[in-house]
C-alpha cells in the first residue's frame, strides 16, 4: 500500500491555500514520488536530452524559474533507485482554476512502466484538490504517442498552434475537465 504525504504551502504565494494540505504518493510500484528542487536541475536537463535526441528545450534557468520563482508552479518527480527517471511540471492560474503542464519526460528506458502514468494522476489529483477545473497542455503535432498517452487520461485536442516552438514546429493544445469524481 503506497504512503500518503500530506503537502503543505504547495503554492507559496497563494495565501487562502496557505496551509491546506495536500497529498501525493510517496511510493508506488518500487519508484518514490516527491517535490523537485533545485538540484534536480542537472537530473532534468538529462533526461530531456535523452528523451529529445540529444536537446534540451529548456534552460537551467527555465526549471528554477519554475521550481522556485514562480509561487503557482511546482515539480514532481519519479525516482527510482536514487536515480530521477521523470517528472512533471504545472503551473496553476491565480485563482487556481487552470492547470497548466509545463513540462513532463520520462527517461526512454523507463517509458511504458506506469511511471509517467502515476505522474499525470498525482498531477491531477492535485490540481483537483486545490479546485481546479482545467488541465491543459501543448505537445508536437507530429507526437503521435504523447497524443496517444493524453487521450488515455481524458485529454481531447483543442487547438493547433502553427510555429509554436523555437524551432518552427507546430504544436497541438490539449485540455481535460477536471470534476471531483475523475
Amino acid at each position: 500500500m503506497a504512503l500518503l504525504a500530506t503537502i503543505k504551502n504547495w503554492f507559496r504565494g497563494a495565501n487562502h491555500l496557505r496551509n491546506r494540505a495536500l497529498s501525493v504518493e510517496t511510493v508506488a510500484g518500487g519508484v518514490e514520488y516527491r517535490l523537485a528542487t533545485l538540484e534536480d536541475i542537472p537530473t532534468f536537463l538529462a533526461i530531456e536530452r535523452n528523451v529529445y535526441q540529444g536537446e534540451s528545450p529548456w534552460t537551467y534557468s527555465h526549471f528554477a524559474r519554475e521550481i522556485t520563482g514562480s509561487p503557482l508552479s511546482f515539480f514532481l518527480v519519479a525516482v527510482k533507485n536514487s536515480v530521477i527517471i521523470g517528472f512533471i511540471g504545472v503551473r496553476a492560474s491565480l485563482r487556481l482554476t487552470d492547470f497548466h503542464i509545463s513540462n513532463f519526460a520520462v527517461l526512454l528506458d523507463e517509458q511504458k512502466q506506469g511511471v509517467g502514468s502515476k505522474l499525470m494522476q498525482q498531477i491531477e489529483k492535485l490540481a483537483r484538490e486545490s479546485g481546479g477545473k482545467v488541465l491543459s497542455l501543448e505537445t508536437p503535432r507530429a507526437n503521435q504517442d504523447a497524443q496517444g498517452f493524453y487521450r488515455k487520461f481524458g485529454f481531447e485536442t483543442k487547438e493547433i498552434l502553427t510555429g509554436y516552438y523555437e524551432t518552427g514546429v507546430d504544436a497541438v493544445t490539449m485540455e481535460k475537465q477536471l470534476t471531483k469524481n475523475d
